[in-house]
Formats: structure tokens, sequence, C-alpha cells
């Protein structure tokens, strides 16, 4: 009788173990969620301020040229020929 108690109470402290671990995972699985959804959110907010960047000249009736980054990287030169002859502008 006494075995079966004890195989019981063993049992019981099992699950509850069991029981624990799953909450902690599930605890990491929601904090992991966050920081992903966090992530995504700054993403999205770096989009916006660079479309803000690249229209706001256009709104503002100034002109906008854009050079893609495998051009520069082709040609060097071709930024600073661009610079000078639009002055920075």
């Amino acid at each position: 009788m006494t075995m079966l108690l004890l195989l019981l109470l063993l049992m019981m402290m099992m699950v509850m173990m069991l029981m624990i671990m799953m909450t902690l995972l599930l605890m990491m699985l929601m904090i992991m969620m966050t920081l992903l959804l966090l992530l995504l959110l700054l993403l999205m907010m770096m989009m916006v301020i660079m479309m803000l960047v690249c229209c706001s000249s256009v709104y503002s009736g100034h002109h906008s040229l854009l050079i893609p980054p495998s051009e520069v990287e082709q040609n060097p030169a071709l930024w600073l020929t661009t610079v000078s002859q639009y002055r920075g502008l």
C-alpha cells in the first residue's frame, strides 16, 4: 500500500513538473512573439520614414534624383559627378 502511494505521489510530481515546463515554454513563446512584433513595427516605421524622405522633395516642388546602390558600387565616380552636376541639391 505504501509503495502504491509513493508511486502516485511521484506521478503527481511529474505531472506538476510537466505543467510548469509547459507554462515556461508558453511564456518564452509569448516573449519571442512580442519581440518579433516589435521588430516588424520598427521595420514598418523605417519604411515610412524612408518613403517620407524620398517623396518630400517631390511634394515640395523640388527635383529628386535616386541612384541605386548597385550603380554607385559599380561606378563610384557617378555619385561625385551627379553631386557636382546638380550642386548637391
